[in-house]
């Protein structure tokens, strides 16, 4: 794998970096939020300080896991991101993901930074992902979801 591949997405919101730090770690805002390859979250584990696990299992028996590498509140989490499939149609693969929470007044921004990409063509459909993502981020903290 070349680490020198790596996605970049951003995306404004009108809530507080706060507001989106929890939605983004909390177990029970994520779960209504987060539905990757339209898959709903059934367990999260997230014990936010250096060195402690993050885990998503998904409906679909899909797992992510990893550990925190850093955890700054309310603006900094960079953590190892492990997709682990039950079947063999989708590669499992081993991924490195920054997130960072940065404040404009009082609305805020998302960066994500995922590296760790086999090839060029396996950047798209984690783009297409974190957009999806991210708008439905923004959709459920608007009270529209």
């Amino acid at each position: 794998m070349s680490n020198d591949l790596k996605l970049e997405i951003s995306k404004h919101f009108t809530e507080t970096k706060e507001k989106l730090f929890a939605a983004w770690t909390e177990g029970d805002q994520l779960k209504k939020w987060w539905k990757p390859m339209n898959n709903s979250i059934v367990e999260v584990s997230n014990d936010l300080k250096q060195g402690g696990v993050v885990k998503y299992v998904f409906e679909s028996g899909l797992i992510i896991s990893g550990n925190y590498e850093e955890v700054l509140e309310n603006k900094k989490l960079v953590y190892s991101w492990n997709w682990n499939f039950p079947k063999d149609e989708v590669k499992n693969a081993d991924y490195k993901l920054s997130v960072t929470f940065t404040e404009e007044g009082k609305s805020s921004n998302i960066n994500v930074v995922q590296t760790s990409f086999e090839n060029e063509e396996s950047i798209l459909p984690h783009k297409e992902g974190w957009e999806k993502g991210l708008n439905d981020l923004a959709e459920y903290l608007s009270g529209n979801y």
